[in-house]
């Protein structure tokens, strides 16, 4: 059952007449979502997601491509007979009524008898701990509570699928991170199918059991979080995905004596054997690359520095953030930010430079044309 897929998007284009020609929005992309998974679509605004999403839903016309919910062609099924239900960014409450009748809403339109919409409407609010909520309207909510009469709407209606529009991006960061988990935990209880669209990465990592990577209305890559977050497909995956940003350095692959190495300024790193053989495969010994290495994975630790001489790299520390459980130190590597995140605080001092182990395993290569991940 759990490997049901539910929905399945196939080639799905989007184009829009502008007075330069046809704007693609979304250009030819494929995914597919399995029963009871939630399905993080992500990337910076503009990107495709929203019109993907719109698409889906019914509420923007596909230009090109298929889009079937269990084993049905819905490209020209209403809206309303697709068995979805929408969470907006701005909730879309009624004002004037109470959050009993925006939750119960849908179903007097669809008429439900009274007793289960006064069921389904109970239930859904003691899921969302809103009972107490119930009489009051809109506007004498908070954003949060509104949140979730939002999400109580689509819930009543045991939709097949969720499709959640940024739906956290009008809350406060506290809040914002509350309702996060409050989610993941509604979606457990329900073990409902969602699709889940967002600019903020750490949202999308947190809440997809997959994740779809936007940009310009082409889909980069789509798998698992922690898949994307240790093996990014290409340079702009990996610079979007992971908090504080990956940094990125230009240098060169060579080749000394039976070592593969990575050069950029006075430093040289040497790879593992795995990721060397494949970097001889390709033929990037001599190429001038841009390697990438997360924050997390660069440590100012006395023991390690000294045990790893051939994994050391060396920055002129600028600022240093003590965060208490941990710390970001913004150092500088040649003319390239070099930034570091370690575990509790750091003993080093702006204006020094300093010696950072730096775990080779962890050193990406992407192409200098193609931007795509090497190793």
């Amino acid at each position: 059952m759990e490997n049901k897929v539910l929905l399945e998007v196939k080639n799905l284009k989007k184009y829009f007449n502008t007075p330069k020609g046809l704007l693609h929005a979304v250009d030819d992309i494929n995914f597919t979502i399995c029963e009871g998974k939630t399905l993080g679509v992500v990337g910076e605004s503009g990107c495709g997601k929203s019109t993907t999403l719109r698409m889906i839903a019914g509420l923007e016309d596909i230009s090109k491509g298929e889009l079937y919910i269990g084993d049905k062609l819905v490209n020209d099924v209403e809206p309303k007979e697709r068995d979805i239900a929408m969470v907006f960014q701005n909730y879309a409450l009624y004002p004037h009524m109470t959050v009993f009748d925006n939750m119960a809403f849908a179903l007097k339109l669809r008429k439900v008898p009274k007793a289960e919409i006064e069921q389904k409407v109970t239930e859904a609010a003691k899921i969302l701990d809103i009972e107490h909520l119930l009489k009051r309207k809109p506007k004498a909510l908070s954003g949060g509570q509104r949140q979730r009469v939002a999400l109580g709407r689509a819930i009543v209606r045991k939709p097949s699928v969720f499709l959640m529009d940024e739906p956290l991006s009008n809350l406060d960061a506290k809040l914002r991170e509350h309702m996060r988990v409050e989610l993941v935990r509604i979606h457990k209880a329900l073990g409902t199918t969602s699709i889940y669209v967002t600019h903020d990465q750490v949202e999308a990592m947190t809440m997809g059991t997959r994740i779809v990577v936007m940009k310009d209305g082409v889909i980069q890559q789509v798998d698992t979080p922690q898949n994307i977050y240790n093996y990014p497909a290409n340079l702009f995956v990996a610079g979007f995905i992971g908090s504080p940003q990956m940094n990125f350095i230009e240098g060169k692959v060579e080749k000394e004596g039976n070592e593969v190495v990575a050069i950029f300024g006075d430093n040289k790193i040497v790879f593992p054997k795995e990721n060397a053989q494949t970097l001889v495969k390709e033929g990037y010994v001599g190429k001038t690359v841009t390697f990438g290495i997360r924050p997390e994975h660069l440590s100012d630790d006395a023991e390690l520095i000294a045990a790893n001489p051939n994994s050391i790299v060396k920055g002129n520390v600028e600022v240093i953030e003590l965060m208490g459980a941990e710390s970001y130190i913004y150092t500088r590597c040649g003319k390239d930010p070099l930034n570091v995140r370690v575990e509790g605080t750091t003993n080093l001092k702006i204006g020094e430079v300093a010696k950072l182990h730096l775990r080779a395993e962890k050193l990406h290569v992407f192409d200098k044309e193609t931007e795509i991940r090497i190793v």
